[in-house]
């Protein structure tokens, strides 16, 4: 399956979106073109101890893909994340964020297989990256940040062997 472009133009979520609220609590909406995860307070994660958090994806056929999107609020208390997410199932899984913590806006990279983190990378920005993407080339995963859509940011190169079987839009916090 090829994966959709969606901005997000009518009330509620396209049929070719499946949503995942683990543990229930927090509200997936779409209006006015984008789509909202809101967590009202309660903590999710996405990493080798905690997949506690919200997202929506679509289903893909493990080929080679560019994908990007743009977010409107970016993360802003301590330990707060947005980004994309690569599923092979729920505890493997690539995920390329915008992430705030110690009072610092940064990028995340992180490969969890089998429910343990095997590699990560988290590096400052100095500004806001309204914008992420990735472009997958076989294993070859390249990730970019951008704060106006068209001039990329190359943050890291990671190569990974995974079978990409969703592909989608994540946010989690620990407050």
């Amino acid at each position: 399956m090829v994966f959709v472009s969606d901005e997000f133009p009518d009330t509620s979520l396209r049929d070719d979106w499946t949503e995942t609220n683990p543990d229930g609590y927090a509200v997936i909406s779409v209006h006015d073109g984008y789509m909202e995860i809101n967590l009202d307070g309660y903590t999710s994660e996405l990493d080798g101890y905690v997949q506690n958090a919200p997202y929506i994806t679509q289903e893909f056929n493990n080929t080679d893909i560019d994908i990007m999107t743009r977010f409107l609020n970016l993360p802003s208390e301590n330990i707060t994340s947005c980004g994309l997410i690569f599923l092979d199932d729920s505890d493997t899984f690539i995920i390329w964020s915008a992430r705030y913590e110690n009072d610092e806006l940064q990028t995340y990279f992180s490969y969890v297989e089998n429910g343990s983190v095997l590699s990560s990378s988290l590096d400052s920005v100095t500004e806001n990256p309204v914008h992420l993407r990735v472009v997958r080339r076989g294993n070859e995963f390249r990730f970019y940040y951008s704060l106006n859509g068209s001039s990329w940011t190359l943050q890291t190169t990671q190569t990974q062997s995974i079978t990409v079987n969703e592909v989608g839009i994540f946010g989690t916090t620990d407050i």
